[in-house]
Parts: structure tokens; C-alpha cells; sequence
């Protein structure tokens, strides 16, 4: 899901909450700042900023 969010050629600029909770189940930050966002269709995604 979240792979499909970043090829949209204009994603949604400011942060929408409803989307958020739509999309993401939790998301767990690692010792090394790793974010891995479980999405509620059971994928991970890991985005480093």
C-alpha cells in the first residue's frame, strides 16, 4: 500500500489522519532509528528518512 502511495504523481501533501488509520496497524522504530510501519493488509514497509 504504502508502495503505491509513493508512485502517485501527486501524493497527498499534508498529513491526513483518517488515511493513516485506514492504512497503518503500528508501527515499531528499532534501536538502529529504523522505522517498519505494519500496514493493515499484513505488509511491512520499511521508509528511512
Amino acid at each position: 500500500m504504502l508502495t503505491e502511495l509513493t508512485e502517485l504523481e501527486a501524493p497527498p501533501i499534508e498529513f491526513d489522519e483518517k488515511l493513516w488509520h485506514a492504512v497503518v496497524d503500528r508501527v515499531t522504530v528499532y534501536n538502529d532509528d529504523r522505522p517498519v510501519y505494519l500496514l493493515k493488509d499484513g505488509s511491512e514497509e520499511t521508509v528511512m528518512m
